[in-house]
């Protein structure tokens, strides 16, 4: 394998420029990885990454150790101890930078945690995250005149 390749990666929320230089993490992120793995690659122009510069770190820190949660024989958060320790907040643009980078290992990580921690919260909580209205269960049919109406009351008047 070619030695020599250096991206440079410039990151929303920071103006300092990061240099990728293991092939390995490269290898593994097909958006970076088009005909630099077999080149002797230098970009001279830094590569704007439009995710926070901590999501992306984390992506790069631990992509090459990282596996797929269905290649563990038991699924559970603990086979990924430093993303586990991450609220759903922190968890979300790690996500959505791994699917940017084309990361799938991350992208599928990120994806069982936030899963994970969704589970475990109630209804409303879950809505919030999602950028959802909640909508308590309510009877929509009123049974009055057979219609169903949009209603979080439960019954109407009509």
């Amino acid at each position: 394998m070619p030695r020599g390749c250096e991206i440079k990666l410039k990151f929303e929320n920071s103006e300092e420029i990061f240099v990728l230089k293991d092939m390995q993490v490269i290898k593994r992120m097909p958006l970076l990885n088009s005909k630099w793995l077999h080149t002797r690659t230098t970009l001279p122009d830094p590569i704007l990454i439009p995710y926070p510069k901590e999501s992306v770190l984390f992506i790069i820190e631990h992509i090459k150790t990282y596996r797929m949660p269905n290649d563990y024989p038991e699924k559970v958060p603990e086979n990924y101890p430093e993303a586990n320790a991450l609220d759903l907040y922190d968890l979300r643009p790690i996500l959505e930078a791994a699917t940017h980078l084309e990361a799938l290992c991350l992208m599928n990580v990120a994806g069982f945690l936030i899963a994970k921690k969704l589970e475990e919260l109630p209804v409303e909580q879950v809505a919030e995250f999602m950028g959802l209205e909640y909508v308590p269960v309510a009877n929509f049919y009123d049974e009055q005149n057979g219609w169903i109406r949009p209603s979080t009351s439960g019954s109407s008047t009509a």
